[in-house]
């Protein structure tokens, strides 16, 4: 198999691509393997760390429990009723306006000014 094979208009290098395929699958299929194995040596070890310790929760129950206080600490939360909602969102428009002005006012005095410079120096 040559590296600089000219193929016609149109064609495509099959050829080649067949030769590659068996390797890209065994790669692929070693990587499910490593995560396969991978998942079964962490649920094994949880599980003897859990036989070895007494009050120790499995990883299971630890994954439970934090959905548990999850839903718990969102039902903590307060949300912003409409009034604070709207009065936040008017404020910042008006900055957003107010700033932006400033930055027009800032670059037309700019502008100007370089104008005139521009002006004087040419004379």
């Amino acid at each position: 198999m040559s590296a600089f094979v000219d193929y016609k208009a149109g064609t495509r290098p099959s050829v080649d691509t067949l030769a590659y395929s068996p390797n890209v699958l065994v790669i692929a299929i070693l990587l499910c393997a490593f995560a396969v194995f991978a998942t079964a040596y962490l649920f094994i070890d949880d599980y003897i760390e859990v036989s070895e310790s007494k009050g120790k929760k499995t990883i299971l129950q630890r994954i439970g429990l934090f959905f548990r206080d999850y839903k718990s600490e969102v039902k903590k939360i307060v949300w912003p009723g409409m009034s604070d909602v709207v009065k936040n969102t008017i404020i910042v428009l008006a900055m957003c306006l107010i700033l932006g002005a400033f930055i027009w006012l800032l670059d037309w005095g700019l502008a100007n000014l370089v104008k005139l410079v521009l002006k004087i120096k040419t004379k």
